[in-house]
């Protein structure tokens, strides 16, 4: 790779030397005549600077040559009435805090409450009539209707009542 710099830095060398050598044979070029001045028949009068009105306000201005130059913030700010945003951002800020007030209370009415054991609420609101059916149904109790024959072949039937039937052959 040093050889290929070598190379070419050699190259450029040449064509240098070539180049000047070839810019001394050559006569030099005569110059640009000089720019021929316009006549002019009156000489230009003084502009007067008029006052502009802005627009919007009616107020002077300045032309921007004499005005000191302002940041983005300031021109917004003496172009644009923002007062209209202003207003309905506090609305929506409102409205988003209802909101959040609306959604805390909704929170604290369904999930503030006491959780329990099964034992104490079963104990409180059901009735002998339900304890005696919850009894019946005890594992051990079903382990004794799933060895019966008899009973077995009942709750297969009951669960082809109740199960939906399936038209379509999909499960």
């Amino acid at each position: 790779m040093a050889r290929d710099i070598e190379e070419f830095l050699r190259q450029a060398a040449l064509k240098r030397q070539q180049q000047q050598n070839q810019g001394a044979a050559q006569p030099p070029r005569p110059a640009a005549p000089p720019p021929r001045p316009v006549p002019t028949q009156q000489p230009p009068r003084p502009i007067q600077q008029k006052k502009r009105v802005r627009k919007m306000g009616g107020q002077p201005t300045q032309p921007a040559a004499q005005r000191p130059p302002e940041s983005v913030a300031d021109h917004v700010r003496r172009r644009l009435d923002t007062s209209s945003l202003v207003d309905h951002a506090q609305q929506l800020g409102s409205e988003v805090a209802l909101a959040d007030d609306k959604l805390e209370a909704r929170l604290h009415e369904k999930f503030d409450h006491e959780v329990g054991t099964m034992g104490a609420y079963a104990g409180a609101s059901i009735s002998q009539g339900q304890r005696d059916a919850a009894a019946r149904l005890s594992p051990d109790r079903l382990l004794d209707l799933l060895k019966n024959p008899n009973s077995l072949r009942q709750a297969i039937i009951v669960a082809e009542i109740l199960k939906r039937p399936d038209f379509d052959g999909t499960q």
